[in-house]
């Protein structure tokens, strides 16, 4: 497949996308993340973090708004700039917390595979089986993606470096 055809802020236009996809889908699943997040929020002391690593996607895009109402935007009417100072700072910021984030939450949720699902067991070390799937299931859709933006984003630098050379 070969490059496809534009200007030098290909690279931008791919950053960009990358995080409007990401933004998308935390926000129309940020409610869900938020009420399974309090109302499990006791209920798995086999791993204490998932219901907090639900809660913190449920904040990730109110993150997003300082990115998207910055005073430094472009207007609609004109050509899209590269994002400079405070905005691109931001972008980094965010982009990163992401990450760690979605990583962390892998960890915390496929660390315990399998969790004992049953309340009164002798050690007391369950999870609801609600909140372990709803996460679990959050946690692969959410691998997924990455992945899948991440291929298009290198794909993406090569694609610049095909054009620098």
């Amino acid at each position: 497949m070969g490059c496809p055809n534009s200007d030098t802020s290909h690279l931008w236009s791919v950053c960009s996308s990358f995080m409007m996809i990401v933004s998308a889908m935390l926000s129309h699943c940020s409610h869900h993340h938020l009420s399974t997040g309090v109302v499990y929020f006791k209920d798995c002391p086999q791993q204490p973090n998932i219901p907090s690593y639900l809660l913190g996607l449920a904040l990730i895009p109110l993150l997003m708004i300082p990115f998207v109402t910055l005073p430094c935007e472009s207007h609609a009417a004109q050509p899209q700039e590269h994002p400079k100072g405070c905005k691109a700072c931001v972008l980094c910021l965010i982009s990163l917390f992401i990450y760690t984030w979605i990583l962390a939450g892998d960890v915390w949720v496929f660390s315990i595979y399998q969790p004992n699902y049953d309340p009164t067991a002798a050690d007391g070390l369950y999870c609801s089986k609600t909140l372990y799937t709803f996460a679990f299931w959050n946690a692969m859709w959410e691998t997924l993606v990455i992945w899948v933006e991440l291929a298009r984003l290198c794909r993406g630098l090569l694609c610049v470096r095909c054009r620098v050379t």
